[in-house]
């Protein structure tokens, strides 16, 4: 990973300050970007994330009966968003940490949420994010999308 370091220059003060992989930057008087070519000592988030969804048996399931829903729901209607309804039961996951589960995963950025409305609650879809973890744990040989039995809606 390259780090940067970012100077700012305004009238006679000048700042210093390490600057992770994203910078944002406000329009001032002159802003220098010097990049680093020394590894950055702090650990990817994303590998975090991925780590932990490895080691969640029950995370790796829910997002993986997300996706059948939405490929499932893909194939019947070519033109579906990829929104689904919220997936309540789901064998081998407890009834009682699904919805913490559900939690875990938004705050991870793996899956997606929309209060659809008061009849129709909530719909979930896998992010982005979500399905390049789910392909990694494949590749890696910690998920098998065969092993994942397709969830009852409620």
């Amino acid at each position: 990973m390259i780090g940067a370091t970012l100077t700012k220059q305004s009238g006679d003060r000048k700042f210093h300050g390490n600057a992770g992989p994203f910078v944002t930057v406000v329009p001032t008087d002159t802003i220098f970007l010097k990049l680093r070519k020394e590894p950055v000592d702090t650990p990817c988030m994303i590998d975090f994330e991925l780590e932990e969804l490895a080691r969640h048996r029950d995370w790796q399931q829910v997002l993986g009966a997300y996706r059948a829903c939405q490929d499932a729901a893909q194939t019947t209607n070519l033109e579906h968003d990829g929104w689904v309804p919220r997936i309540n039961l789901l064998e081998g996951v407890s009834d009682e940490h699904l919805p913490c589960i559900h939690g875990k995963l938004i705050a991870l950025g793996f899956l997606k949420f929309q209060l659809v409305g008061r009849t129709a609650g909530m719909h979930y879809q896998l992010s982005s994010q979500g399905a390049r973890a789910m392909e990694q744990l494949h590749a890696a040989g910690h998920y098998s999308p065969d092993a994942i039995d397709l969830a009852e809606s409620a």
